[in-house]
């Protein structure tokens, strides 16, 4: 028998699946107040020891991020955990790796991301806010729009997320340049260049869109240099992580079109506060980084985890291990 640690609201909707399709696993509940429960019994942290466990977005939504990986952490016999997150910059995965934990990430938001994004660039190269305005002033004037088939776009990190990107910008004949820490050819891009070349592809982007990890090499790319180099008029669009964006170098290129309009998903501080100009600047669209909440997210977060836990289980390769 395997003892797994799940949240009991996240077993609630996935338990009979799993217990059907592995009846070898016992659960282990771990509950809000950080209790624990095995066969409908209360039981303590001594009297199980789960080899596999589960952060779930259920966790995440219940704002218990950091007790339940404090639970994850400790226990000696934990060996994998499949996550919510597609970025394992958070301190709290240090702790679990530091423990010799292994860990998966989560490939369910790449879909939403991917239509979040499109839908942006759809708003922007169709002029959607001149139009609304026509519609709320009553002038019935033709306007023009720039189409997307031919437009160049750079993504820089080309995962799950960047991936699911390019590959509905090709549906609209849109040419893809990969941004990736080698330069191995993928089928959906046009050229992949490394990071070290991104500011040579700059000039030439109509939309350039962060999808990459928080890294050393990735902290405060995109600066002021950055933009000075992109094309007037072009999009920027960040799905990644704030702090891949000097906001202060951004306010002052905004007023310099290059970037045209800034949609942001991400910040250095999360929730943005109330007295941040990127709030009410005119070429910048807030979100509250949500690209990932789409109707289906939660469902394939479950399903990867179903999957990933027969791996586990019987001692293959488990997809999207992230190898420290």
């Amino acid at each position: 028998m395997t003892e797994i640690l799940v949240f009991e609201e996240s077993w609630q909707r996935v338990g009979d699946e799993i217990s059907a399709r592995y009846p070898q696993v016992v659960p282990v509940l771990w509950k809000s107040d950080g209790s624990l429960e095995k066969n409908g019994t209360a039981v303590n942290a001594a009297d199980v020891a789960p080899s596999a466990g589960w952060l779930s977005f259920d966790v995440m939504r219940a704002k218990l991020m950091k007790p339940y990986c404090e639970a994850l952490a400790g226990f000696n016999s934990m060996q994998w955990i499949q996550t919510l997150n597609a970025g394992l910059d958070d301190p709290l995965y240090e702790m679990l790796f530091a423990n010799g934990i292994r860990i998966s990430k989560s490939s369910a938001q790449a879909l939403p991301i991917a239509e979040y994004v499109l839908a942006h660039a759809l708003f922007h190269s169709q002029n959607t806010r001149q139009r609304l305005a026509q519609q709320r002033d009553k002038t019935w004037r033709m306007q023009r729009f720039s189409e997307l088939a031919g437009s160049q776009w750079l993504i820089a990190g080309f995962g799950h997320i960047g991936r699911a990107v390019a590959k509905r910008a090709r549906a609209f004949d849109a040419n893809i340049i990969a941004v990736r820490q080698s330069d191995v050819q993928d089928p959906l891009a046009d050229r992949t260049v490394t990071l070290a070349q991104i500011h040579d592809e700059l000039p030439a982007a109509d939309v350039i869109v962060l999808a990459c990890p928080h890294t050393p090499q990735t902290d405060k790319m995109a600066d002021s240099d950055f933009f000075a180099a992109m094309k007037p008029g072009s999009l920027l669009i960040n799905v990644a992580r704030g702090a891949l964006l000097d906001e202060t170098a951004l306010l002052a290129a905004l007023d310099n079109g290059r970037p045209a309009l800034a949609v942001l998903d991400v910040f250095d501080t999360e929730p943005l506060p109330q007295d941040s100009s990127l709030w009410d600047h005119p070429a910048v669209m807030v979100t509250s980084h949500t690209s990932n909440a789409g109707s289906g997210t939660r469902v394939r977060g479950e399903q990867q985890f179903i999957t990933a836990l027969g791996h586990f289980l019987d001692g293959s390769s488990i997809p999207d291990e992230v190898m420290q």
